[in-house]
């Protein structure tokens, strides 16, 4: 009998074990948002045997807490900042004039903004992929809010495209270009 229950407690008390680690350790706290394993969502709230989390599709997960405190977690309300970082696929027509003419109005525009960090900006030509000419941007917003952070990227994002459209290049979309042996035209796809 004492083994029954002794194993059917198991469970419970690694979870109960989970929290008191939560709690002492505060790694999260209610509103906090955070990334478990595939989940992205608020702490909504910490419980003796779960914490549950608000994800942003509005569902609710219930994670035990005995897993929460044995896996890793990412406190994103911690930043004190967030990562402005995407990368610009250019067309092979690209030349290196417009390239460099891009580059160049970009990290213009990056010191400019009072919105964003004067260190560390970077713009650069990073790689040739097999469709596309790689241009990386780097720099930091000033915000720690998730929601402050997608409003600021979309209006850098609206200023990329411009520069890009104002200096005569285009993005790249996935193509392949196919030359038949002899002839001198090409397919492309």
């Amino acid at each position: 009998g004492g083994l029954a229950v002794a194993l059917a407690l198991q469970k419970p008390i690694e979870d109960m074990m989970g929290a008191l680690s939560i709690f002492s350790q505060a790694p999260m706290r209610v509103g906090d948002l955070v990334k478990y394993g595939e989940y992205l969502g608020v702490v909504e709230d910490i419980g003796i045997r779960s914490t549950r989390l608000r994800t942003l599709t509005n569902t609710v997960v219930s994670v035990p807490n005995s897993r929460i405190a044995y896996l890793e977690l990412e406190n994103l309300s911690y930043r004190t900042k967030i990562r402005y970082w995407p990368t610009l696929r250019l067309r092979y027509d690209t030349t290196l004039e417009q390239l460099t003419e891009i580059r160049d109005q970009i990290w213009k525009m990056l010191e400019e903004n009072d919105r964003i960090y004067d260190d560390p900006i970077r713009v650069r030509f990073t790689d040739f992929d097999k469709d596309a000419i790689l241009l990386k941007i780097h720099s930091f917003m000033k915000t720690t809010e998730f929601t402050e952070s997608l409003e600021i990227g979309e209006e850098l994002n609206y200023r990329v495209m411009k520069i890009v459209e104002e200096c005569g290049a285009q993005f790249a979309l996935p193509t392949t270009t196919e030359r038949m042996e002899g002839d001198t035209t090409l397919i492309q796809s």
